[in-house]
């Protein structure tokens, strides 16, 4: 079987764009790269960097939380003149986004966004640890 295939066709059903998108994702040199480019997806134009495997993780280490992570999204972004970015983590089981202006997007505000798309109800509940960002 290929896995692979079939989670990509599983994220394409989520991902409907009312209009089109340029989005930059940084893969970390961990696996998401192997998923996100095979993501031809309608309206969404994608620039993926630091997309291939590699367990030495040479743009910037496996962490994206780390100081100076973001710094080649954020470049990116800039370059492409790109709507947002994504940046994961080594395993890609956690995504972190950032603006057109190279800001994080509190991942708070994300929950948020992702709540209503999924159809919950409020009250939502959040934590917010005061003058914390996790991007250096």
């Amino acid at each position: 079987m290929n896995y692979i295939k079939i989670y990509v066709n599983f994220l394409k059903k989520f991902l409907k764009p009312a209009k089109p998108l340029k989005i930059v994702f940084d893969c970390s040199n961990g696996t998401a790269g192997l998923i996100v480019r095979q993501l031809k997806i309608e309206n969404l134009k994608l620039k993926i960097i630091n997309g291939n495997p590699d367990g030495n993780f040479p743009a910037h280490g496996p962490d994206p939380l780390k100081k100076g992570a973001i710094i080649n999204l954020q470049s990116a972004i800039y370059k492409y003149k790109a709507d947002f970015g994504v940046i994961f983590d080594a395993d890609g089981d956690r995504a972190f986004f950032v603006d057109n202006l190279g800001r994080q997007v509190d991942s708070d505000i994300i929950a948020y966004l992702l709540m209503l798309k999924g159809g919950f109800k409020p009250p939502y509940l959040v934590d917010v640890a005061e003058g914390k960002r996790p991007f250096y």
